[in-house]
């Protein structure tokens, strides 16, 4: 295709690409050099082709691999924390509480006591056996004493947790967990364990009122007793944390190893999963188990008094959301390709092909018709109203880049009208004639070249031809039309909010009433399958001293030379404490690593199967994380941190890991040794030495939009040493940074006023594929609003963006546009968004949204009420035409 169409088809008849060079540099490259010829502008692979045959110093790249969730060991390793209590609490009393009850509960129904000196086990027992024992266990958790409840659950607990008691080692132990994990599935135990979680979280909610009221003077202190109420809450801890402990294990265990075992092809037809995904949806109250746990989550932010880890409720309603919604590399795309086809659309979009959406064919369209009256572009997908009473979200004639929220509502004011071809229009109004340029300055002194350039702003006048072919046109506009408009593909998200437009303006303006209010409040239908002092709460029951180690042996104050016993004795007590705090502090820095894990994996899952399901469930959830500064927090935790230290620190320490202290009660109990040369002491917190290794390098794979295949005489290295929590945490909270401010010319100027360029180019300094890609898309956001002096310093960047993030057909970001009417605009576009937002959740979800159902009636009667006075005043009308016409008769 000739240089003009391809300027045109890609970027508008005005002739700018934001990727190509200066024409000045090129006519310098080409004087330089008279062999080559003069060329233009670069195309993306072109670009590409020359920094990878150019590319001298390849920067080693991390072998981080994202994932939905790490392996099952470390998942379940990071529920457990390193405090000596909890360890206590949730395996050495589920231990005990085992060996007491298994003997006894197993038996026969024809049995009441068990052969004197005779022990069961559970590796030596059969399945029925097994059943029996796991089925009394969930009777006493109904059970009023409390007391029993607990034995119960403890006894449950160890059986989730692969009963380690009789084991040898930790693969034993892995495959013993999934196995009960499977018995207990089977035997139906959810319900029941989720019975005592209510129960627990209602005691702590009592406890939590009881301390609000004596610390406010409101309770009689002679009416309290310290030791009961201190024993209380160690009871109603157990039952609280072993009770999460089953669910969790239940969860996770059941849903790793059901991705792991069925194949790509048979996913969505697991039938035990499906059974238990149903089971655990179904649960009694509202929302089930993840309803619960987010009300509950919710509650703990408005309570002083609660003596609850956040992270427990937080990672169990991060495991449910992934069992309920699916996992997003294999779920989500299946359901999305099923939404597709339910609206009507194609079942994928092909992202290796440059598209655009339907949106920028219009604004295209309508800039070919100002520029060449005469040719009639095919017509857009959607019958975009240009004169809809809505506000603009069609950028004026001079603009040639479509931003803000450029899906939503789509309307225009004012001008609109004249953006038709004038074949279609039945009367032709001429064309003004230009105005002569103004006369030179003075003689002698050179002119500006501008002054006797062509008008851009008025259109080319072409005389129609009789046939179709559209007169005078150059051809090259008339490809352009046609590839834009055979590139032009519709989004699920642009489907699902046309309809809610055009319902939104049918209600506004009475013509129909609104057709869910108050049927969708946690309906089949509409299910998505068929703070700053966030880590402020006190651990471990506060004041408790579960946490304290085996009390120091008393000082032998008769043994002879007693100055230097006292002196030795001292300086192993202040040994013995630094340690004892180092630990604290490392278990600190360790529990807000896995507490952050669970907020941006929770957060971004709902993200993800929310604009799945509707899209403006997804505004609505990405509008509440907007209005609780979510920007402000993510910019704050970048500036704080060194992001190359936060990536290479490691805090597990294996000797005290779950699987090592397990190991400690198992029939083959095995201190830790540690192999690596590598210091494991607790105040070794600090990024191991970097090792590069080209040889572990893994397998390769296919390009794709985010990382160019490299140079095959040079091939990057790996670096194999690096925090996989704090990478997973890190790449969350770019991805949902970009997608709340995705495509909104409202939050992408909050970002350039909050001078976020210079904290996000942190992220920049570590080479990985997937925390690259997105801080470049939100950069490229950010891009269109920044000067020149910004973009002259930080052309890397930019080069950077159009490496490796996939271009659009009309990606003319960098050239701009009218950049004061978008941010004009923006503030209006953001209101409508949210006005669009709110009718569809208050007209599917009028109790969760908090609506006034009689006032919302009251308010849809408005129309009928006005249209029967309009009856009375016609129909009174009538009647004194009536009674004059009879006067005057």
């Amino acid at each position: 295709m000739p240089n003009g169409g391809d300027s045109n088809g890609a970027n508008g008849p005005n002739g700018t690409n934001g990727g190509g060079v200066q024409n000045g540099q090129g006519q310098n490259g080409a004087q330089q050099n008279p062999n080559n010829l003069a060329q233009d502008s670069l195309s993306l692979m072109q670009l590409k082709r020359l920094v990878g045959e150019n590319a001298r110093n390849v920067q080693p790249e991390y072998a981080f691999e994202y994932r939905p969730s790490d392996t099952l060991p470390n998942e379940l390793s990071e529920w457990f924390t390193y405090a000596h209590g909890d360890l206590l609490l949730l395996i050495t009393g589920a231990r005990q509480a085992f060996e007491h009850t298994y003997t006894r509960l197993s038996l026969p129904p024809h049995q009441s006591e068990a052969p004197r000196g005779k022990i069961s086990r559970w590796t030596m027992s059969k399945d029925v056996k097994r059943r029996r024992y796991i089925s009394r266990c969930c009777d006493l958790l109904e059970h009023v004493d409390q007391e029993e409840r607990v034995r119960g659950l403890e006894g449950l607990s160890f059986v989730a947790q692969g009963v380690y008691g009789e084991l040898h080692d930790h693969h034993e132990q892995m495959d013993w967990i999934k196995r009960n994990n499977k018995l207990l599935r089977n035997v139906g135990v959810a319900e029941a364990v989720f019975g005592c979680l209510r129960q627990a979280f209602d005691r702590e909610w009592e406890f939590a009122h009881q301390a609000s009221a004596a610390t406010g003077g409101l309770a009689n202190p002679a009416e309290i007793d310290p030791d009961e109420i201190f024993n209380q809450k160690a009871l109603n801890r157990r039952e609280l944390k072993h009770s999460m402990t089953i669910l969790y294990f239940l969860i996770e265990v059941t849903r790793q190893v059901s991705e792991e075992e069925t194949e790509d092809k048979n996913i969505g037809f697991d039938e035990e999963l499906e059974s238990f995904r149903d089971e655990i949806a179904q649960l009694p109250g509202e929302g089930g188990l993840l309803g619960f746990l987010v009300k509950s989550i919710a509650h703990m932010r408005w309570e002083d008094n609660v003596e609850i880890q956040l992270a427990h409720p937080i990672l169990l309603a991060w495991k449910t959301a992934l069992l309920l919604f699916g996992s997003p590399d294999k779920h989500l795309p299946k359901v999305k390709q099923f939404s597709r086809m339910a609206e009507g659309l194609s079942a994928e979009v092909d992202k290796n092909q440059i598209s655009a959406n339907p949106l920028d064919y219009f604004l295209f369209r309508q800039e070919l018709i100002a520029k060449y009256p005469a040719y009639n572009p095919p017509k857009p997908l959607f019958a975009f109203d240009a004169n809809s009473y809505l506000p603009s979200l069609i950028q004026p004639e001079s603009s040639t880049r479509s931003v803000g929220n450029s899906d939503v509502l789509l309307g225009g004011k004012g001008g609109g009208e004249n953006l038709v071809s004038i074949l279609e229009k039945a009367v032709h109004i001429a064309t003004p004639a230009p105005s002569p340029p103004p006369s030179p300055i003075g003689v002698g002194k050179l002119t500006k070249k501008q002054n006797y350039q062509t008008n851009q702003s008025f259109p080319f006048m072409f005389p129609p031809a009789d046939s179709e072919e559209g007169g005078g046109v150059p051809k090259s506009i008339k490809e352009a039309g046609e590839l834009f408009s055979g590139r032009t593909r519709i989004s699920l998200a642009m489907r699902q909010l046309w309809k809610e437009k055009e319902a939104f303006e049918k209600y506004g303006r009475g013509w129909s009433a609104d057709p869910a209010l108050g049927e969708g409040d946690f309906a089949p239908s509409q299910s998505l399958r068929n703070s700053w002092n966030i880590f402020g709460k006190r651990r471990n029951g506060g004041g408790s001293n579960d946490n304290q180690p085996t009390p120091l042996s008393a000082i032998d104050e008769d043994a002879p030379h007693i100055g230097w016993q006292e002196r030795k004795e001292r300086e192993r007590q202040e040994r013995e404490a630094a340690e004892k705090k180092q630990w604290e502090d490392l278990d600190t820095v360790r529990l807000r690593e896995i507490t952050s894990k669970g907020v941006t994996a929770l957060l971004l899952v709902l993200l993800k199967w929310f604009r799945v399901s509707h899209v403006l469930k997804f505004e609505y959830l990405s509008q509440l994380l907007w209005d609780s500064n979510l920007v402000p927090l993510v910019l704050k935790i970048l500036n704080q941190q060194d992001i190359v230290h936060t990536l290479t620190t490691k805090t597990d320490r294996p000797e005290r890991g779950y699987f090592q202290v397990c190991n400690l009660h198992s029939l083959s109990p095995r201190q830790y040794t540690n192999t690596s040369s590598e210091s494991s002491s607790p105040d070794d917190a600090c990024p191991p030495p970097i090792r590069f290794s080209a040889h572990q390098n893994p397998a390769p794979q296919q390009p794709s939009e985010s990382s160019p295949p490299p140079s095959d005489q040079q091939l990057p290295e790996v670096i194999t040493e690096y925090s996989w929590r704090n990478f997973f945490t890190s790449i969350n909270i770019m991805r949902i940074l970009q997608k709340v401010v995705k495509g909104k010319a409202h939050r992408n100027l909050a970002l350039v006023q909050f001078r976020s360029s210079v904290i996000l180019r942190k992220p920049l300094k570590c080479p990985q594929r997937e925390l690259r890609l997105y801080t470049l898309k939100v950069f490229k956001g950010q891009v269109p609003y920044c000067g020149r002096k910004w973009r002259h310093g930080n052309m890397r960047v930019i080069t950077s963006i159009y490496l490796y993030c996939r271009p659009e057909l009309r990606d003319d970001w960098l050239a701009g546009g009218d950049v004061d009417n978008e941010v004009e605009e923006a503030g209006p576009q953001e209101e409508a968004l949210r006005a669009l937002t709110l009718f569809y959740n208050v007209s599917w979800f009028p109790k969760s949204m908090g609506a006034d159902l009689g006032l919302l009636e009251e308010e849809r009667d408005f129309f009928r009420r006005e249209c029967v006075r309009l009856d009375e005043v016609e129909r009174d009308e009538m009647e004194g035409e009536e009674f004059g016409q009879q006067v005057w008769s």
